[in-house]
């Protein structure tokens, strides 16, 4: 981007505290490209697989998390002991 669109482009920000927003006005004078149908279609695609992927990753790190968060302290104070057999290794 040119220096002068970027400088248009920062001119069209409004808002503080992290909360930016662009005009309406300002919006419409931007060219936004839009890809192909047939680019949506693959990328669209590729997501399917992606997405469920990652829904299962983050429930397996809330659970995690909150084993964590239950055990940890049980540990560190002695209420929870783990038995450790050094013939398993």
């Amino acid at each position: 981007m040119s220096k002068k669109r970027t400088k248009y482009t920062s001119g069209c920000l409004a808002g503080s505290s992290g909360c930016q927003y662009i005009d309406l006005e300002h919006l419409k004078n931007f060219d936004i490209s839009i890809p192909p149908k047939d680019v949506v279609d693959s990328f669209n695609e590729t997501l399917k697989g992606i997405v469920p992927k990652l829904i299962s990753n983050s429930k397996q790190i809330r659970t995690l998390q909150s084993l964590r968060d239950t055990l940890l302290p049980k540990l560190m104070s002695g209420e929870v002991r783990v038995k450790y057999d050094k013939e398993a290794e």
